[in-house]
């Protein structure tokens, strides 16, 4: 999972609504399994870390008393350039604190929900969240971060063909036998 993954994880509860809101774990993932706290409880009978520990980041943004919606003055760090995961029981505060606090002092440039967020250097937010990736069922993580864009771009140059021509979304980059969709549906409901 994602928080075997993680570098650093960040937990909120020790419950939710006006039982959440308080930092109850922040450390590695092996050291969560071991916590007696609602995420290490459930996670300590199942996964473990599945890779060395890299290195943690010197450099980390910072966030101090927050206090939105249900947030306790909650004081936390998130590395940058490492894969950081909030975890915690339903409604402990973990949207609250990393879209309503750390993305949103992120993108205004001053503390939101908090009493300061601080980052060694300016640091560019992209959320990805459960929302739509796009306007059509082609769309994914990459396409949303604008990966592909950048992709598009370097084959263009490289080729010296337009950046359409590498888009499964424009008919002259989309498979002629799945239009772009990476797979052929057949939709007959009695076939099976």
């Amino acid at each position: 999972t994602a928080v075997a993954l993680a570098d650093d994880v960040v937990e909120i509860g020790p419950g939710g609504g006006s039982h959440g809101g308080r930092l109850v774990f922040q450390g590695p993932p092996a050291s969560l399994w071991k916590a007696d706290t609602a995420s290490g409880r459930g996670f300590s009978s199942g996964v473990r870390s599945l890779r060395a520990r890299r290195k943690p980041s010197d450099e980390q943004i910072r966030v101090v008393g927050a206090h939105a919606r249900n947030l306790t003055g909650v004081d936390c760090t998130f590395p940058i350039g490492l894969l950081n995961v909030v975890t915690g029981p339903s409604g402990a505060g973990k949207t609250t604190l990393v879209r309503d606090v750390l993305l949103a002092s992120l993108a205004e440039k001053q503390p939101v929900g908090c009493k300061s967020v601080t980052s060694p250097r300016a640091v560019r937010a992209i959320a990805v969240d459960q929302s739509p990736l796009g306007n059509n069922p082609r769309s994914n993580p990459a396409t949303y971060t604008k990966v592909f864009d950048r992709i598009r771009a370097t084959f263009a140059k490289a080729t010296g063909a337009s950046a359409s021509s590498f888009s499964f979304n424009r008919k002259e980059g989309a498979c002629e036998g799945c239009d772009g969709y990476g797979a052929i549906e057949v939709k007959l409901p009695w076939l099976p």
